[in-house]
């Protein structure tokens, strides 16, 4: 070997050594940690996305785990609408065919805001629309934040 070619050999090693490896083990380490955040999130969130096929005792522990992590914002009827919200989505179920999630939560957020009219009061008053929910507010904002994440 030349003087030349073993101080390139010594460059491409350096860079390797130096660069390369490094970013290699920096990528490595964030691809896990990364996954290891995402399973966090699938152990809370996951439940929301298969009910049909969950028992109710599943659901009921899926979402009492994520009633704990969230206690300070999740009322205490959320496990039992959890429980109805499966048997709402099986009825809305063709034949065997599961509707995508994203779908059954749109069509519950629009449910949700059906609206009636309120007539006025006084002369002159003007009947406005006021929006009815018939669900509670944490399950319909868990709905549409789902909704807004696909």
């Amino acid at each position: 070997m030349t003087e030349l070619q073993k101080k390139l050999c010594s460059e491409e090693k350096k860079l390797k050594v130096d660069t390369y490896l490094p970013v290699l083990d920096m990528l490595c380490t964030e691809l896990s940690r990364r996954l290891e955040t995402y399973r966090e999130i699938n152990n809370l969130f996951g439940f929301l996305t298969d009910f049909s096929t969950k028992s109710d005792a599943e659901i009921r522990q899926a979402c009492t785990k994520f009633k704990e992590h969230y206690f300070e914002d999740i009322e205490p009827e959320f496990i039992d609408e959890m429980v109805q919200y499966k048997y709402f989505i099986l009825q809305l179920e063709d034949a065997g065919k599961i509707m995508p999630a994203e779908e059954s939560y749109k069509l519950i957020i629009a449910r949700c805001k059906v609206t009636v009219v309120e007539p006025g009061v006084g002369p002159g008053a003007v009947p406005r629309r006021v929006p009815v929910a018939s669900l509670p507010l944490c399950l319909t904002l868990i709905i549409q934040s789902l909704c807004e994440l696909r």
